[in-house]
Formats: C-alpha cells, sequence, structure tokens
C-alpha cells in the first residue's frame, strides 16, 4: 500500500514539476508559443518541447 502512495506522490510532483517549468518558459519566451513540459522520472529532468509548423515561407516566426 505505501509503495502505491509513493508512486502517486511522485506523479504529482512530476505534474507539479512540469507545471512550474512550463509557466516559467512561457514567462520567458511568451505566451503565443506552443510548448510542453514532461517529467523524465529516469533521469529527474524537465524536458521542454517547442511544437513548430514546418512551411515553405515563414509568416510567424514563433511557431513556424
Amino acid at each position: 500500500m505505501q509503495s502505491a502512495n509513493v508512486d502517486q506522490e511522485g506523479f504529482i510532483l512530476g505534474q507539479a514539476t512540469e507545471q512550474a517549468i512550463l509557466t516559467a518558459a512561457k514567462r520567458t519566451f511568451g505566451l503565443t508559443r506552443e510548448l510542453e513540459a514532461r517529467f523524465n522520472e529516469d533521469t529527474g529532468w524537465v524536458d521542454l518541447f517547442q511544437y513548430m509548423t514546418v512551411v515553405e515561407a515563414v509568416e510567424d516566426p514563433e511557431r513556424e
């Protein structure tokens, strides 16, 4: 039972860490960027991703 409780606490901590990193990144890089944060349980790091669209002619450099 205690193992499940520890796993749940780790999951909640990972989610809180993801949200904190994502909030800081949006403040730094701007709200218009499409960002995602994922907690990596193996390394203990939060990976931050920016999604962009590949286009022939760039019109929005923050998204393309």
